[in-house]
């Protein structure tokens, strides 16, 4: 189940082991995706997640990162580390 906040609803959000959390947005996209990112995250939607990553990190004293995996449809899982930063 997705997280919502007052800015995004958020894919995942992962604590890990040092204490700080990381928010994935998750995207499904053809094999040739290069050409379809912009489409698929708008800059409306940026927004809202850079907002909902500040919040966070204020609300609960905490690094959080912003982080892009996107989805195939022959199942391959891409990470993007640091989206939008």
């Amino acid at each position: 189940r997705n997280w919502r906040t007052t800015y995004a609803e958020l894919d995942l959000v992962l604590e890990d082991h040092q204490g700080d959390w990381h928010i994935v947005e998750v995207k499904s996209l053809p094999p040739n995706f290069q050409a379809y990112l912009n489409y698929r995250v708008r800059i409306k939607q940026k927004q809202k997640l850079k907002r909902a990553r500040i919040d966070l990190s204020y609300r609960w004293s905490r690094n959080v990162s912003l982080h892009l995996a996107t989805v195939s449809r022959d199942g391959t899982v891409d990470l993007y580390m640091d989206f939008l930063c």
